[in-house]
């Protein structure tokens, strides 16, 4: 359903701007519709739309028991976010955006304690000052009321949808159809407009002038921009809305509107700035901290507005703004969105140790990889049985808690496999930055107790350490074995490896250990470059790192024997020689945090 668009020749700047004028254009369009279906007949059309895209391309089994309430609660936030549309039928385009767009950047600024955030929170609420008290100009308390509710529904999805966990499709595209079960009473009230053909296509077009457009304008644009520029050129959006209704609808705003409209925008802009500049502070063992801007980044302004999940972008469907909340998934090394053309480094490890969940693109590359290093499959094989290892011997020292980063798709002999084996109680929790992955391990991982599959970045350990799937089933004030095997050299040096281990490494209690396996040209450069070569026509170029930059990643816990050694070398179940070693390339040790 998506436009595939890769936006090459188009700089990114202009691919993001034009996400926002297509949203706002779809803005108004929604609003002149207003006149031919009423605000009933649109919210309808929109959100029934939206439903049976998303039940169409998912396909979902029922959604579990224990999930209703969850469900009932995500559509009637997505419901009431269309309170939008009677707002526009009572206010500009402009102001009714502007107003809406409060409720997602109060909730990144809820928690905010510097004078620079209280500056933004400052510039906002004069924002809202200028819109609501009485002027020259006519308005409307009923729009003004309708639009902050709306805003105030959005910022309840975003709530709703985190305290959920990353979202798999399944419970969104059920939330989605029964909130166009909640309004579709409404269209009663429309007479019978909406369902007149040119009614019914003026709808279609209304979801892919303010969905699947943007969507695929973002997605092209993600792949080049970091987040926090996107989101700063996101936060144009109700200057956008005003010079939409402007343009199209020929409304005129007055000196005010217009200062109110710079007003959110400026705050919108510095709270992106602030965001995305702060690293956010370790996680406190024990029960997580607060959800605000500057402890959990899914709250932050660069986290409910400025960037879509990468597979998720179905959420897009039901937010009017076009843009949904949730964690950050990979910006440079990530998946920018569902591409099957484009080779997927998981669906390539996949294909390494023979399984089926992969695609041409990925088999051409993978081959590519295996002609440049002939013994890459044992290098893989030979990693996988260290993480075997590694996990029976940290499960031995009585640890039963596991934090698997960097999951993959799931194969034979996974961590709670391994770790069961020795203790049954032990729980394990995955966590992937690839929608694909994420949807596929909770598939198979729903029948495994003491399991949790999440979506979120490691390079953003707040959103790690504070998810409630994983707060749920794991004490951090109890030691907790943290693996990262084969995840950390697909990390560039840019996003600062050390500091995201020195997050995570403060955040586990003593006691705790932790697996680490990564790539390293120490042993055969030559080969290592050419397969460094390759992948870097993949999804996620990696990094080799050396022997003392792959210590340093693991801080001040204690390296257990033999050490960090190529990863055959480490306690094998039979005796191996160096030379045998040497060409696995893949550096690997176990540290225990004292």
């Amino acid at each position: 359903m998506a436009i595939g668009t890769s936006g090459r020749g188009v700089p990114a700047p202009v691919l993001v701007l034009g996400s926002v004028a297509s949203i706002q254009s779809g803005q108004a369009c929604g609003k002149a519709m207003l006149a031919v279906a009423g605000p009933a007949g649109v919210v309808t059309l929109r959100l029934t739309f939206a439903a049976l895209v998303l039940l169409l391309i998912r396909r979902p089994g029922p959604p579990p028991r224990d999930s209703l309430r969850l469900v009932a609660a995500l559509g009637a936030a997505i419901a009431g976010m269309h309170l939008i549309y009677p707002a526009m039928a009572r206010l500009p385009v402009g102001v009714a955006s502007t107003l809406q767009f409060l409720g997602p950047l109060t909730l990144a600024l809820a928690k905010a304690r510097g004078p620079v955030d209280l500056l933004w929170a400052a510039l906002a609420g004069t924002g809202v000052i200028l819109l609501a008290a009485p002027s020259g100009a006519a308005t409307s308390a009923a729009g003004i009321l309708l639009a902050l509710a709306s805003g105030a529904c959005m910022a309840a999805y975003l709530v709703l949808n985190q305290r959920a966990g990353t979202l798999d499709g399944a419970p969104l595209a059920w939330a989605v159809a029964f909130a166009a079960l909640l309004v579709l009473p409404l269209v009663l009230l429309a007479g019978g407009a909406p369902l007149r053909p040119r009614v019914l296509l003026a709808g279609l077009g209304l979801a892919l002038l303010s969905a699947v457009i943007p969507w695929s304008l973002d997605m092209a644009a993600l792949r080049r921009l970091p987040a926090r520029a996107v989101a700063v050129m996101v936060s144009l959006e109700p200057a956008a809305g005003a010079l939409a209704g402007l343009v199209l609808l020929h409304e005129h705003l007055t000196w005010r509107a217009w200062l109110a409209v710079a007003c959110v925008s400026a705050a919108a802009a510095g709270a992106a700035l602030g965001g995305d500049g702060r690293r956010a502070p370790s996680r406190p063992r024990g029960r997580a901290a607060s959800a605000g801007p500057n402890r959990d980044r899914s709250f932050s302004w660069t986290g409910p507005m400025a960037r879509p999940q990468p597979v998720e972008w179905d959420a897009k469907m039901i937010s009017v703004g076009g843009r949904q909340g949730g964690t950050v998934a990979g910006e440079r090394f990530g998946p920018g969105g569902f591409d099957p053309s484009v080779p997927n480094i998981a669906r390539m490890y996949d294909y390494y140790l023979g399984g089926k969940d992969h695609y041409e693109a990925d088999r051409l590359r993978a081959e590519e990889a295996k002609a440049a290093d002939p013994t890459l499959i044992t290098l893989i094989k030979e990693n996988r049985a260290f993480m075997g290892r590694a996990v029976r011997y940290m499960a031995e020292q009585g640890i039963d808690q596991f934090l698997d980063i960097g999951t993959g798709l799931p194969t034979q002999q996974n961590v709670h496999q391994i770790a069961q084996s020795v203790n049954p109680a032990a729980r394990v929790a995955y966590v992937d930055y690839d929608g694909q992955v994420v949807a596929h391990g909770r598939a198979i991982l729903a029948d495994s107790p003491g399991t949790r599959m999440v979506q979120a970045d490691i390079r953003r350990p707040a959103e790690i350490l504070e998810h409630p799937e994983i707060t749920r089933l794991l004490d951090f004030e109890k030691p907790v074995a943290l693996l990262t095997i084969a995840t950390l050299h697909f990390i560039p040096d840019e996003d600062d490896p050390p500091g995201v281990m020195a997050e995570l490494r403060e955040a586990l209690a003593p006691g705790s250990h932790m697996a680490i396996t990564h790539a390293s040209a120490d042993g055969v450069p030559d080969i290592v470059a050419k397969v460094v070569e390759v992948y870097k026509r993949t999804n996620a170029p990696g990094t080799p790192r050396s022997l003392e930059q792959v210590t340093g990643l693991f801080g001040d816990f204690e390296l257990v024997d033999p050490g960090l050694v190529w990863a055959p070398l480490w306690r094998p179940e039979r005796p191996v020689t160096l030379e045998e070693a040497l060409p696995i390339w893949f550096y690997a040790g176990v540290g225990r945090k004292l």
